[in-house]
This record gives C-alpha cells, sequence and structure tokens, in this order.
C-alpha cells in the first residue's frame, strides 16, 4: 500500500502534466483568437461549446467522471479560452 507521501507525490505530478496541458491548449486558443479577428468571427460560438460539452461529456462518463465534474471542468477552461481570445 502506498503511503501518503507517496500518494500526494502523484498527485503532484499529474497536476504538472494538467498545467502543461492548459499551457498548450491555451497556445492554441491564442491563435483560434487572432484567426478569430482576421475573420471577424465571433469570440463565442454556443452551437460549437454545446456540441464541445456533449463530446466531452461522452468521454468524461467513459473515464468514470460525473458529468457535473465535466461541465465544471469544460466551463472553467471554456471561460478562460474566452478571456484569452478577448
Amino acid at each position: 500500500m502506498k503511503t501518503l507521501i507517496q500518494l500526494r507525490q502523484e498527485i503532484d505530478t499529474i497536476d504538472v502534466e494538467i498545467l502543461k496541458l492548459v499551457a498548450k491548449r491555451l497556445s492554441i486558443v491564442e491563435k483560434i483568437g487572432k484567426i478569430k479577428k482576421q475573420t471577424g468571427t465571433p469570440v463565442i460560438d454556443t452551437t460549437r461549446k454545446q456540441q464541445a460539452l456533449k463530446h466531452r461529456l461522452n468521454i468524461g462518463l467513459k473515464f468514470g467522471l460525473t458529468s457535473n465534474v465535466v461541465t465544471k471542468v469544460y466551463n472553467l477552461l471554456h471561460d478562460i479560452a474566452v478571456e484569452k481570445e478577448r
């Protein structure tokens, strides 16, 4: 059985990976924002957001996550992306 310290170290490692992925995502969001500005495309596309959330919910459920968790994470990422694109 792993110790509390070992388990916390695993979480720390996972958190670093999550932050790397968020940074990568924001880099892509920045590029999307530039394209949207050049083309006059609105920052928020509600249809795309709904489709993306539905897709993330399906994936999250396969990983054993609740729809509440997936929705909260996706909404947070989306809100950050919108801020970055503006």
